[in-house]
């Protein structure tokens, strides 16, 4: 399984570009992290340098950061499930990406949510999330995403999410009824 990245158009900016990322399960299915969270949210304000990468902005760490970044030096850091909450009269902030599986390829209406802490139900005994991490890297971005979902951009030409008719109100919809391709990557229509 290859790595595929997200490039950061800067390490201080919330902007990013590349595609989610799909672990192959092999005769059990595919597993796709996408570019948005749990709940449905854009995850580049919150997964990115800003807030996983806090010591990269203050003081001398941030010029040693720099420096690092500068000679291709990789940042890893484990995302956490959640960020604290910011005041008492909040929730802590969801941090997972959006984890889906299609019951077939083929079928992009066949799209499903898949809870992080039980990956087992979806793909069977002995498949369970250990980690997740997030990496600042200069590597190119991969695309290619159509190749296991040829049909992604034919799909986002004719509508606007791969689940037809979704309800009407948004707040009556759950986050995987939205899932659109650009969900899967920001270099469909780039190419």
């Amino acid at each position: 399984m290859s790595k595929p990245s997200v490039a950061l158009v800067s390490p201080y900016n919330a902007e990013f570009r590349g595609e989610s990322v799909a672990v192959d399960l092999g005769n059990r299915n595919v597993l796709f992290a996408l570019l948005i969270d749990e709940e449905g949210n854009s995850t580049t304000g919150k997964m990115w340098p800003e807030n996983l990468f806090k010591d990269l902005s203050s003081g001398s760490e941030r010029v040693r950061n720099i420096r690092r970044i500068a000679s291709h030096e990789k940042l890893t850091r484990e995302l956490p499930r959640f960020f604290p909450a910011i005041s008492d009269s909040r929730e802590p902030m969801v941090q997972y990406p959006l984890l889906v599986r299609f019951r077939a390829l083929d079928r992009p209406e066949s799209l499903e949510a898949v809870s992080p802490d039980a990956l087992d139900e979806a793909f069977g005994p002995g498949v369970k999330l250990k980690r997740i991490a997030v990496q600042i890297t200069d590597e190119p971005v991969t695309v290619g995403i159509e190749k296991r979902l040829p049909w992604l951009q034919e799909v986002g030409r004719g509508r606007s999410t791969l689940i037809p008719d979704p309800p009407r109100r948004m707040g009556d919809a759950k986050p995987v009824q939205l899932v659109g391709p650009s969900d899967f990557t920001t270099e469909l229509y780039k190419r």
